[in-house]
């Protein structure tokens, strides 16, 4: 089922499906039982029940014609008799419901919002809210944020997982924001870790740290309009998804090491980061001088001391010294103080620092 939604599509698995519900095929060595006669459904089945069930017979009916056919003939007759199969069933005509709502998949993104519904479909506003609200109520689609909406998987009818890329929720629940910290650092190959949860820089308020929206984790770090910048624009599916750029989520790492998963995975992730193509140590000064928090300074010169070709980024970073001491990771106990840096650190850096 995967492997068939994922090569044509969530909309044209609802066409070939539909077709099931209005005509059988006696011709192809099944059950001449109508879909409702053989599962014994009930008249008082919800439509989400049937919708479910039928897929079943569909995928069962489609199987069994496939291995039939290669059994009697060869695999070149038994592929010909899929496309076949396909063929006569996306004759038969798709109740307006369904169709209306594959149209509306088809030319959406993996979110769906009411302008779509309201531009594909010709219909006011007020319509096609009323008709994305009515779809989500009978199960097709999952409210995931105002006016927005996600097509369910036809294998995930229960389930509460809606997207198989909880990515592109970003934009529907945090706009304007960006991807960052660690899982930015994921998605540019600073590290090799796996985390659970999906960073989220937004300008919105944040009343949560921590929310989870249809079975993702999402951690959310409140940010200035201002302060948006050196992002990369990435596609993910249909959707277009700002995510910090590599330099920047160095930067945005060493100003919040907790969103970096602590300052000794942001080390890890600093050293990678010196030995790419792409390094850009002016780059990193000039995202720092923007972002204009003098702890970021003092902890990438600090850690950049052990760094290969590094003496002019030190020295930058010295010349931008602020006054006052900063913590190497404000969650850590921090008593040591590196007074070259103005940087207060666990007793264990501090010695690997004097070593």
């Amino acid at each position: 089922m995967e492997i068939m939604e994922k090569s044509m599509g969530r909309a044209v698995i609802f066409d070939l499906y539909e077709t099931l519900i209005t005509e059988n095929h006696p011709e192809w060595h099944v059950e001449t039982l109508t879909p409702g006669e053989r599962l014994g459904l009930a008249q008082e089945d919800s439509e989400r029940e049937w919708a479910a069930r039928y897929l079943m017979v569909f995928l069962r009916e489609f199987a069994r014609s496939v291995i039939y056919c290669i059994g009697r003939n060869s695999h070149k007759t038994g592929f010909f008799a899929v496309l076949l199969f396909i063929a006569m069933n996306s004759k038969v005509a798709i109740p307006k419901g369904r169709r209306r709502l594959s149209d509306v998949i088809r030319a959406s993104g993996d979110i769906i919002h009411i302008a779509d519904a309201e531009d594909v479909l010709g219909v006011s506003r007020s319509d096609a809210a009323k008709l994305l609200s009515r779809w989500s109520g009978q199960g097709w689609l999952r409210r995931v944020g105002p006016g927005a909406y996600a097509p369910v998987g036809l294998d995930s009818l229960a389930s509460e997982q809606v997207l198989d890329d909880p990515w592109v929720l970003v934009p529907a629940l945090f706009r304007p924001a960006y991807i960052g910290g660690r899982t930015a650092a994921e998605h540019w190959g600073l590290t090799e870790q796996i985390f659970r949860d999906i960073v989220v820089m937004t300008t919105r308020a944040v009343r949560a740290k921590s929310q989870q929206h249809h079975g993702a984790h999402f951690t959310l770090k409140h940010v200035q309009q201002d302060i948006i910048f050196g992002t990369k624009t990435v596609w993910r599916g249909r959707t277009q998804i700002a995510v910090s750029d590599v330099h920047r989520t160095i930067i945005d790492m060493l100003n919040n090491p907790d969103l970096g998963a602590g300052i000794q995975h942001v080390t890890d992730c600093l050293e990678t980061y010196f030995d790419r193509k792409d390094r850009d140590d002016d780059k990193l000064i000039a995202y720092a001088d923007w972002l204009d928090n003098g702890a970021v300074f003092k902890r990438l010169g600090f850690l950049a001391e052990r760094g290969p070709g590094t003496t002019t980024l030190v020295e930058a970073c010295r010349a931008r010294l602020t006054q006052g001491n900063a913590k190497l990771d404000p969650g850590l106990s921090c008593r040591r103080l590196i007074s070259r840096w103005r940087l207060l650190m666990p007793e264990s850096w501090a010695k690997a620092a004097s070593a």
